[in-house]
């Protein structure tokens, strides 16, 4: 009786999956894995699963099958903590129409955190205007008083000015960071998903709504005044809340910038140093020179009338 074989066949390799067709780099060594048939990076190993799904991980993306309030939240939290698998979102295409409805969602919660503020100064700091008792009799009649609705339409319109400026500012610096996703050698639908997703970046700004009021509480309560809240309990809260949410809001884009374009290095460090100055020119526009402006403007009409 012949002995048995104990020859074992060669292992079965692995199924081979379908050819990533996009030219996309892996977001850890920035290898190019067009033509990748393996659900790994050949390069550094790391897994290519969610990169290789052809559903949106993005919550905002399903928000009418999850609801609009949880899935904004949810985007909100993935873009502000979620690590780089936000940024696996880049080898799919993503609509821009999406991102802006989020981008505008977000900016209303940064505006309704500023007219918070504001109105909150003139509840603890009311204008104190003297109103006089009658009219003053001159030589050419009677002068019309001012009454309390005159005095409140002359302090709140030049507010809306601002208030109106501000959203513009908000709108501008939250368009201008998808400018760098345009290189060349990168096709149209990899830049409009880079677009996209500098849209999904200002999500930290909505944490303004929150952490405002907190802030001011917590200074409010610490300065043990003779009230508990007073208007430089809400400076401190707006001062203190301010700069993270913008530093969050800055290094999502350069990790992002530096993750989905690895190939192009020198940008990130571009986007880092870029932004902070087109940000603080766009500040002295929307929120001095263009308020100067209407407000002289206004002034003119009103006197010539």
């Amino acid at each position: 009786m012949a002995a048995a074989s104990d020859q074992t066949g060669p292992s079965e390799a692995p199924p081979h999956l379908p050819a990533i067709p996009a030219d996309i780099c892996c977001t850890r060594c920035a290898y190019n894995l067009f033509g990748c048939v393996s659900d790994r990076c050949p390069e550094c190993g790391r897994s290519l699963v969610n990169l290789r799904s052809p559903e949106s991980r993005v919550p905002w993306v399903h928000r009418r099958r999850i609801g609009r309030v949880r899935a904004y939240w949810q985007t909100v939290w993935m873009v502000t903590f979620g690590g780089r698998g936000l940024y696996d979102e880049y080898s799919r295409p993503l609509r821009i129409s999406d991102a802006r409805a989020f981008q505008w969602v977000t900016l209303s919660l940064v505006l309704a955190a500023a007219i918070i503020v504001v109105i909150a100064l003139y509840h603890v700091c009311p204008p104190c205007v003297e109103m006089p008792d009658s009219g003053t009799t001159t030589s050419f009649g009677t002068l019309r008083v001012p009454t309390e609705w005159d005095w409140a339409y002359a302090e709140v319109w030049p507010v809306g000015v601002l208030l109106a400026c501000f959203l513009l500012l908000l709108a501008a610096a939250t368009t201008v960071p998808g400018h760098f996703y345009h290189p060349r050698g990168v096709s149209v639908e990899r830049q409009n998903s880079g677009v996209a997703l500098s849209l999904y970046a200002c999500g930290p700004l909505a944490f303004l709504l929150v952490l405002v009021p907190i802030l001011a509480g917590v200074c409010g309560a610490w300065s043990r005044g003779s009230r508990w809240m007073d208007e430089g309990a809400i400076a401190r809260g707006v001062v203190l809340a301010i700069p993270p949410v913008l530093a969050a809001w800055w290094w999502n884009l350069v990790r992002q910038t530096g993750c989905t374009l690895p190939q192009f290095r020198y940008r990130s460090f571009v986007v880092a140093a870029a932004l902070p100055v087109i940000w603080l020119i766009l500040t002295g526009v929307f929120l001095v020179a263009l308020p100067l402006t209407i407000l002289y403007t206004l002034v003119i009409i009103s006197s010539l009338s």
